[in-house]
């Protein structure tokens, strides 16, 4: 009852679900990402992730599976990256190390540069949550 849907349209250069489905891709873990982007800036913002922030993340172990912007209104992205726990322990392990909170494993402070170039494009938050697929969902992996 306390849901709240979105509808997605796919970014230039978005991932297509019927692509991933294809090759067979699925991940354990996703990592969901919404952001309040300036008035117009939605596509922009997009074009800046999957050029700048997708090969950083890649090195992580993330995957990007879907860039869109938010229809009907122009204040809002949605990101979706496919993952594993230990990639996404990895990946903030290595942004606490760049912000000098962790001496056991390599800074990447690749992270922080992101953070601050995303301000370009944002107005408001952003928000991460990370999302298990249900078992039989079509990129959950296989159940053994």
């Amino acid at each position: 009852f306390s849901a709240y849907s979105r509808p997605l349209g796919a970014a230039p250069g978005s991932p297509a679900v019927a692509d991933l489905l294809s090759e067979g891709y699925a991940a354990p873990l996703y990592l969901f990402e919404s952001a309040q982007v300036r008035p117009g800036a939605a596509l922009d913002y997009l074009a800046a992730v999957q050029e700048e922030r997708a090969p950083i993340l890649a090195d992580h172990g993330h995957r990007l599976v879907g860039a869109y912007e938010v229809q009907f209104c122009d204040s809002e992205v949605v990101t979706l990256w496919g993952t594993d726990i230990d990639s996404h322990l990895e990946l903030q392990r290595s942004r606490d190390a760049a912000l000098g909170l962790d001496d056991g494993v390599p800074a990447d402070h690749r992270l922080l540069s992101w953070r601050k170039r995303a301000r370009d494009y944002l107005e408001g938050p952003w928000r991460e949550n990370l999302l298990s697929p249900y078992p039989g969902s079509k990129l959950a992996p296989n159940q053994p």
